[in-house]
Formats: C-alpha cells, sequence, structure tokens
C-alpha cells in the first residue's frame, strides 16, 4: 500500500513537473533576415536555440520577408540578434505594437552597426557608436583591452532576477547603452572602462546591459551578440545570462511606476520618422550627385578618346615632321624656285649673247673700211 502511495506521488510529481514546464514554454521567433552565419541559429548560434529549446521553448525563425502584425501574433518573445537590415516604418511600429498593446517581450542583442537603435530608441536605449576598452579586466587568451569581463550589476528588482547564478560575462568588442529616464541598467562596466571615441570617458561605468517595460510589455538590450554565440556561450555566466533573460522576458517581475508612456513612444516615433524622411532626402540627392559625378566622368572620357583618335588622325597623314600637303605645297615652292631660277639664267644668257653679237658686227664694219682704204 506504502509503494503505491509512492507511485502515485511520484507520478503526480512527473506530471506537476511536466505541466509546469509546459505551462512556462513561451513561443519565441528570432529574426534572421540579413543576418550573417555567424549569428543564425543554423550557425555560429544554434547552441542558443538549442539552449531555448532546452528549457521547453517553442523556438522558431524568420528568414525572409517583413515583420508584421500577423507574423508576431503568435509568439510571446521576438529576438533580433546582431540587426544587419534597415527597417521599414511598418515593420517598426507592428515590432512596438507587438510589445506595447500585445505584451510581448523583445530581445535586442547586439548593435548591428548601430542599426539595432531603430528599435531600441524609442524604449529609451541608445546604442552608441564608439566601441568600449577596459585595461583592468582583459579576458585572458585576448591581446587587445576591446575585449574584457564585467562583474558589477544594478540594484533594480530586474536586476536581481536577471542577475541570478551571474557572476561575470565576458564582452568581446561591444558599445555602451545610453538610457533614458524608464531604462533600468542591470550590468555595466567598472570605473576605467571607456569608449574609443571618447562618448563615455573613464568613469563613468558606462552600461552594457539594459530592460524596459514599455505598456503591456518588456525590451530587453544587451550590447554585444558575441557573448551568445556557440564560441563564447560557455565563458563564465554567459549562457545563464541569456537564459535568465528570456525568462525574464517570459515573465517579468512588477514594473511599479516605470513604465514608458504611449505618448511619449508616439513623439518619438514622430522623431524617427522625421529622420527617415531626412535621410531618404539626403540619399536622393547623393544619388543625384554620383549619376551627375558620372556623366561628368563619362564626357571626359569622350573628350579624352576624341583627342586620342585626332592624335592618331594626324600620326597617320605625316611624313617626317610634316604632313602630306605640307610636302606638297613645299615641293611646289621647290619647283617654282627651281623654274625660277632657270628662267632668269636663261634670260642673263640671251642678253649677253645680244650684247656681243653687236661689238663683233661693228669690229667686222670697221675691218671693211680699212680694208677698202688699202685697196
Amino acid at each position: 500500500m506504502k509503494k503505491m502511495s509512492k507511485t502515485k506521488i511520484t507520478l503526480g510529481l512527473i506530471f506537476l513537473l511536466l505541466f509546469m514546464q509546459a505551462a512556462s514554454a513561451k513561443k519565441i521567433l528570432i529574426y534572421e533576415v540579413g543576418t550573417s552565419g555567424k549569428y543564425s541559429t543554423t550557425g555560429g548560434y544554434s547552441r542558443f536555440r538549442q539552449e531555448l529549446q532546452n528549457q521547453g521553448h517553442d523556438v522558431a525563425t524568420l528568414t525572409r520577408g517583413q515583420l508584421t502584425r500577423s507574423t508576431l501574433e503568435p509568439y510571446d518573445i521576438l529576438i533580433m540578434q546582431d540587426l544587419r537590415k534597415n527597417l521599414d516604418t511598418e515593420e517598426i511600429s507592428s515590432v512596438i505594437w507587438f510589445v506595447l498593446q500585445k505584451g510581448g517581450g523583445l530581445f535586442i542583442n547586439g548593435d548591428g552597426d548601430n542599426r539595432a537603435n531603430q528599435l531600441s530608441i524609442p524604449f529609451g536605449v541608445t546604442i552608441d557608436s564608439g566601441v568600449l576598452l577596459d585595461p583592468s579586466d582583459p579576458i585572458p587568451g585576448y591581446d587587445e583591452q576591446y575585449v574584457f569581463s564585467a562583474d558589477r550589476f544594478g540594484d533594480h528588482a530586474v536586476t536581481k532576477k536577471i542577475r541570478d547564478g551571474v557572476a561575470k560575462i565576458g564582452f568581446y568588442k561591444t558599445s555602451g547603452l545610453k538610457l533614458g529616464v524608464d531604462a533600468i541598467d542591470v550590468l555595466h562596466g567598472d570605473s576605467d572602462t571607456f569608449s574609443d571615441t571618447g562618448s563615455f570617458p573613464s568613469g563613468s561605468q558606462p552600461v552594457l546591459s539594459a530592460a524596459a517595460y514599455a505598456g503591456n510589455g518588456v525590451v530587453y538590450v544587451h550590447s554585444d551578440a558575441e557573448g551568445f554565440s556557440n564560441e563564447h556561450i560557455e565563458e563564465y555566466h554567459n549562457k545563464r545570462l541569456a537564459l535568465n533573460i528570456v525568462q525574464w522576458l517570459a515573465y517579468p517581475v512588477d514594473s511599479g511606476s516605470s513604465t514608458l508612456d504611449v505618448s511619449k513612444l508616439k513623439v518619438i516615433l514622430g522623431e524617427l520618422e522625421l529622420k527617415r524622411q531626412s535621410l531618404e532626402q539626403q540619399n536622393k540627392l547623393l544619388k543625384q550627385e554620383k549619376a551627375q559625378a558620372l556623366a561628368n566622368h563619362k564626357l571626359t572620357l569622350s573628350q579624352e578618346e576624341s583627342v586620342k583618335s585626332d592624335l592618331a588622325e594626324l600620326k597617320g597623314s605625316l611624313i617626317g615632321p610634316f604632313k602630306i600637303t605640307n610636302w606638297v605645297f613645299i615641293l611646289i615652292g621647290v619647283v617654282i624656285l627651281i623654274a625660277s631660277f632657270i628662267y632668269r639664267k636663261k634670260k642673263l644668257g640671251e642678253t649677253k649673247s645680244t650684247e656681243t653679237g653687236g661689238e663683233e658686227e661693228e669690229k667686222v664694219g670697221d675691218l671693211e673700211y680699212e680694208m677698202e682704204d688699202i685697196l
């Protein structure tokens, strides 16, 4: 009888654990449009996906197409690591709807050459463009100060949940985060961590990982996607932090008064739209300038070809230093000179002949007179 009771208790516990795991499982969508193989779940991020599945989560990926409300509707969490694509206004609006209205969790992992700011800024987090250095906490095996570890956490309730079991995290060429009034710092650098652009001077303790409540949902921004890759996920407590972040996005603690006002987000979205329009106008002008420069270049090339053609034609018509037509005129001039010389010589000859003949006639006449006198 006791054995039966123990068996029932064991089975009950197993069913309870399975029920709890099923209840805690979330549907996760990982956005991979434009993502390099290094950060795709079929490449350098395969272990991250496997760890999520080991936690009981249903993980899907989006590798083509656009983010829309209908695309996001079935999911509880959206993960965007190393975002390398410029999202259009509809996609940004859909993600904001997913967080504010649907109550989803958004995990922005890595800066993606600052493209991640398209989504992080509306929720009060700006990823800086500079790269951080920390000379006092280098990771062994790396020669550069851009690779360092961090162990300074904030004291918010969110931080306490996310840092559970986490003592130190590795960062591999990352950027600092600038937080709005409603964002929460979770992890930051120490007193000698600074940016190579000067945006975070030494002593500023730049934020490296942050959270935010927004409407019905939550957002988490981690500045370095490299730390959760296959190459580094087992280093320090990187894997535990990644799983804690996802767990918090699935079940965030009470936000209290720290929420992002929808009206604020509308203002931010309006500013982003104006900035987008300005960038589009700048891009249009740059294209026009490029087209004009290309047309000028083609014209210059055409002129050069014309000059080359004229030179080739000129070289083909030269005999020695002169053109054929020049040689003709020169020969005609020589012929005229020769003819003139011959003509003058001939005229001079005739003149001398005439003068000589007259003198001889006078001499003959005198001789005849003398002969007559003798006779």
